[in-house]
């Protein structure tokens, strides 16, 4: 597990997160390079997590594909929400020819969780079955064939416990693929079943945790 270090003063607007977005560039970097990398981005709320999110979205939406979902509290009990959300409105622009041929061989088993009408009340439980993840991660791998791609969770403290299971199944297995999680947690929030956590403890995963402002920068944001 290595750390980015909080900085000062930054020069697009962003106050005092220099340091931070001087390791997301190298972090971008790295996955356009075919070097998947997992970041989490872990403070408290009201810390700015969402703001650097979005700077982070603005610098990669010319040379990334960015598919982003955000967690919520109410449909923290709704399994696969945030997973569906990532990966739908992608699926949905394509021509249907081309998302029936998405969606068939090593991806077909999570062909389910973007059914609509009758083959959607077949949508399998909360469970976070291998077949499921296997097909998700396959799903993305597709996403990434097309140009470099970029899973952007937000509020990952209330995603639903499936959807964090995928996240800790593609940590491993996305290495060799330019493709990145960028992922957002409040700091001493484990998540569902702790898989929140389990994912901060991995090695492999870059943590980023943004000091509070100084009385200077919040005397900026007030004026």
């Amino acid at each position: 597990m290595t750390a980015a270090e909080p900085g000062g003063a930054a020069p697009n607007g962003l106050l005092e997160r220099e340091h931070e977005l001087i390791a997301v560039r190298g972090w971008l970097d790295s996955v356009r390079a075919q070097q998947g990398r997992v970041l989490l981005v872990d403070a408290p709320a009201g810390l700015g997590k969402s703001v650097l999110i979005e700077h982070v979205r603005e610098i990669a939406r010319d040379e990334f594909i960015v598919l982003r979902a955000c967690g919520s509290e109410i449909e923290q009990d709704l399994g696969w929400g945030v997973a569906r959300s990532l990966f739908e409105p992608w699926l949905r622009a394509l021509p249907d020819d081309e998302r029936a041929a998405v969606l068939t061989g090593p991806t077909a088993s999570a062909s389910l969780l973007f059914a609509t009408g009758a083959e959607a009340a077949v949508l399998p439980a909360a469970d976070a079955g291998f077949a499921i993840l296997h097909g998700l991660y396959w799903l993305a791998v597709r996403v990434a064939e097309t140009e470099p791609t970029l899973l952007v969770i937000d509020d990952a403290h209330f995603a639903d416990e499936p959807s964090l299971r995928l996240l800790t199944y593609l940590l491993g297995r996305i290495d060799d693929q330019p493709l990145g999680l960028l992922v957002a947690g409040r700091s001493g929030e484990a998540g569902a079943a702790g898989l929140l956590a389990h994912l901060a403890s991995e090695r492999e995963v870059t943590i980023c945790r943004p000091a509070p402002l100084s009385a200077a920068a919040v005397t900026t944001l007030i004026r």
